[in-house]
C-alpha cells in the first residue's frame, strides 16, 4: 500500500514545499513503505480514504463536516 498525505491549507510558499517533502521523506525511512503527498480537490473524500495516513484541516472545512 501507499500511504497517502495531504497538507494543504498553508502550503504557500515552496520553502513550506521542500519542508513537506522533507517531512516525507522521514515518514518515508521510518515506516519502510511509500508515501505519497497529495493536492486533493475535494478534502472531505480525501479525509475518508482508508489509505489516508496523514492530513491537515483549518477550522472550517472540519466544522464542516460535523
Amino acid at each position: 500500500m501507499t500511504w497517502k498525505i495531504a497538507l494543504p491549507m498553508y502550503n504557500v510558499s515552496p520553502r513550506i514545499e521542500r519542508a513537506y517533502q522533507a517531512l516525507l521523506a522521514v515518514l518515508f525511512e521510518e515506516l519502510k513503505q511509500p508515501v505519497e503527498l497529495l493536492q486533493p480537490a475535494a478534502l472531505l473524500e480525501f479525509w475518508r480514504r482508508s489509505d489516508l495516513l496523514l492530513g491537515q484541516t483549518c477550522g472550517y472545512p472540519y466544522d464542516a463536516i460535523g
